[in-house]
């Protein structure tokens, strides 16, 4: 049995916000070719920064709103490339 595995599209910082506070924690950016890489996501109201697990280093990093904007991130959601689990 083949099961498929829908993704949501990230809208906005708005929407990735909501998302997260709905209980998402789970990124990914769509690459070409197929690929993606992999993002655990995880944003503090109060602080208003965001939390930015890469999979694929195991780095951490802290961003605030117009921080998150300036990396792939940011240039994922520009163009429709944010995708959630």
């Amino acid at each position: 049995m083949q099961t498929t595995q829908k993704y949501q599209k990230v809208l906005d910082l708005t929407d990735l916000i909501d998302l997260i506070n709905s209980g998402k924690s789970e990124f990914f950016i769509s690459l070409n070719g197929g690929l993606r890489s992999s993002k655990d996501i995880s944003y503090d109201n109060e602080s208003e920064e965001f939390q930015v697990f890469h999979s694929i280093d195991g780095s951490i990093e802290s961003l605030n709103h117009s921080e998150i904007m300036e990396t792939n991130i940011g240039e994922a959601l520009k163009v429709g490339a944010l995708l959630v689990f």
